[in-house]
């Protein structure tokens, strides 16, 4: 999750762990973001999610 909030941070704004712990829930509650992020595979919103909550604790 260091390199992604890190690709975030370089390539689009600056990604606090606030920031980063806020995008969770959109992941996949958002349709467009869900669909544009599975389109790497079903399920890979869901995984984002778990993952960016387990780095954020």
């Amino acid at each position: 999750m260091k390199k992604w909030q890190n690709f975030i941070t370089e390539n689009y704004y600056s990604c606090t762990e606030e920031i980063l712990a806020g995008l969770d829930e959109i992941y996949v509650a958002d349709e467009r973001f869900r669909g544009n992020i599975d389109r790497h595979g079903d399920g890979t919103a869901q995984f984002m999610r778990d993952a960016i909550m387990a780095y954020c604790k």
